[in-house]
């Protein structure tokens, strides 16, 4: 939900291009579709999931990124100890704007669990992307 909130996010014409958005499970198999309340709130948004897959950090090459950002504490913990070189470009979404916490996954909960969480990652990102664009252009 928060690669497709974020390139939406830099669609809107206001923002650099040439970026690139990638989401990437930290513990996870590569491949899965979005499930099916992701996508069902994606639509609600008149956003689209539909042809998202999963795919694994390890699968990327975290270098070519300027800023990684990732939802919950654990995520951060463990990236920094499995990538020490990056680990001042590996931060909390939540930080972007605000005090450091998790984003709740949603996976196996009800919709309106999926409508809240795709709420507040919209807030943070919305809150945050001044910050956003300063740390990944820094």
């Amino acid at each position: 939900m928060a690669e497709v909130l974020f390139k939406h996010k830099l669609s809107e014409g206001k923002n650099p291009d040439g970026w690139t958005v990638e989401s990437a499970a930290a513990w996870g198999r590569a491949g899965e579709p979005a499930t099916e309340n992701a996508r069902k709130v994606a639509v609600e948004n008149d956003l689209d999931l539909e042809s998202h897959r999963s795919q694994r950090v390890e699968d990327l090459d975290l270098n070519s990124f300027d800023l990684i950002l990732v939802m919950q504490v654990g995520h951060q913990e463990g990236l920094r100890t499995e990538f020490p070189d990056l680990a001042e470009r590996i931060h909390l979404l939540a930080e972007m704007s605000g005090p450091p916490y998790g984003v709740r996954d949603p996976a196996g909960e009800d919709i309106e669990r999926y409508r809240r969480t795709w709420a507040e990652i919209e807030g943070l990102i919305e809150g945050g992307f001044k910050k956003i664009l300063e740390l990944a252009n820094s």
